[in-house]
């Protein structure tokens, strides 16, 4: 957090607090609505970019959806502006909780799955987010739908009371402002790009029903569904599109669940479910047929519960050890304490500003002190000659090592093993 920054108050009214949030175009913040007195979420356009044409263009469409899109399953838009330094800001609501990423990787620290009970509840929200925005009409009806776009985990935020939020429509384009799309650009994030995106087809209905049946699939399986060491491979992977059966990672899943989430992530647009609210049937059915129906409230628990997991523990400072290695190298070691943010995206880069620097006169005032406490090293020898090989009798063969398996579920990129920890000497 920017101390300069913090308790900054924008527009007269909207005091902000700390860094939630930052991409490419925005950064958000949590503020406190000084009018109302409630806890906010203010992303402002970062300052170099709002002079340009095309950003502005599309941080205004923001603006202009989100404030016609009224449900309870979609983050609400309260408040539009520029601020005194000529940036513009949206105001949306704020949701305590995590969003689907953090969710999963609550599960995944814990070595385990995230139960399918929650999954289903999940989606059956997030569907009845996209009918909202999909059978958007205007006031004399006519319809004027809403395409997300960028359907993602980070973009599905689930409440500590348990109802379920889409954000983040900035990437959205609304039919009756075709023009706002830009020319050459593939939006979203690269793994969850639908096929048909690729072939230069355009945004739909069945585009949004493919992102969510993939943020599904990954969230059942506990895997990247679309990994790639370069973008052209993830590109490669995404246009083939070649899911495997989510059965084989989630036995335990009801088939009804698992067959509505392969259908929706079909490769061909036409295959898939016609509508989010055709798709939101069959996992209502589910859960109306479950012996011990999922509620708000048992998912709200379960979102508590993985927040508690997610803290870090407590530490009052950064430590900073410096320590001589060598002559020529100096080991700097921090531990750092990173509070897992929240709503509406969890800020996942780390910046760290050096505030004191060491200067070349101290440095050497410390290598001299080394030097007349220590004797000076003798001149390196040349190593002795190798021993003559000898020739050994055949044995047999040693078996074949193997690093233990991987739990079921955890091949996330959160889910690699810990590098083990170098002592210092």
């Amino acid at each position: 957090m920017s101390p300069v920054a913090r308790n900054q108050v924008v527009a007269g009214r909207y005091e902000l607090l700390e860094i939630i949030g930052k991409g490419g175009m925005a950064v958000v913040w949590r503020a406190i609505d000084g009018a109302s007195k409630r806890t906010v979420a203010v992303k402002r356009v970062l300052g170099e970019l709002s002079a340009d044409p095309g950003i502005k263009a599309l941080f205004l469409e923001e603006a202009r959806v989100g404030q016609t899109l009224h449900h309870a399953n979609i983050v609400q838009t309260f408040d539009f502006g520029k601020d005194e330094k000529g940036a513009y800001f949206l105001v949306l609501e704020w949701v305590d909780g995590l969003d689907l990423y953090e969710y999963m990787r609550a599960f995944h620290q814990a070595q385990g799955h995230v139960p399918w009970q929650s999954v289903a509840l999940v989606a059956h929200q997030a569907l009845q987010g996209l009918v909202a925005a999909h059978e958007r009409t205007d006031a004399s009806g006519q319809s004027l739908p809403v395409i997300h776009r960028d359907l993602t985990p980070s973009n599905v935020l689930l409440g500590v009371d348990g109802v379920v939020k889409l954000a983040d429509f900035g990437l959205a384009r609304a039919m009756d402002r075709a023009s706002m799309t830009l020319p050459h650009m593939i939006k979203g994030k690269l793994s969850y790009t639908a096929p048909e995106m690729l072939r230069g087809q355009k945004a739909s209905v069945r585009t949004d029903i493919y992102c969510l049946g993939l943020t599904l699939w990954e969230c059942l399986a506990g895997k990247k569904l679309f990994a790639g060491g370069t973008q052209i491979e993830v590109l490669e992977n995404v246009e083939q599109a070649r899911v495997p059966p989510i059965e084989r990672f989630r036995p335990d899943a009801p088939r009804p669940l698992l067959a509505a989430v392969m259908k929706a992530v079909c490769r061909d647009p036409r295959d898939r479910y016609s509508s989010a609210r055709e798709m939101d049937a069959s996992i209502a059915e589910l859960l109306r047929s479950m012996p011990q129906p999922m509620d708000e409230a048992r998912l709200g628990a379960s979102v508590r519960q993985a927040k508690d997991r997610l803290q870090p523990a407590a530490s009052s400072a950064a430590k900073v050890p410096i320590e001589r290695a060598d002559d020529d190298i100096i080991e700097v070691s921090a531990e750092l304490v990173v509070d897992y943010a929240s709503s509406p995206s969890a800020l996942r880069s780390l910046q760290i500003e050096l505030i004191e620097e060491i200067e070349e006169e101290a440095v050497r005032a410390v290598r001299a002190a080394s030097a007349e406490k220590e004797p000076p090293k003798p001149p390196p020898r040349k190593p002795p000659p190798p021993p003559p090989v000898k020739k050994q009798a055949p044995h047999a063969a040693e078996p074949e090592t193997h690093p233990a398996a991987t739990p079921l579920g955890l091949g996330w990129p959160y889910g690699r093993a810990p590098r083990p920890h170098k002592k210092s000497p």
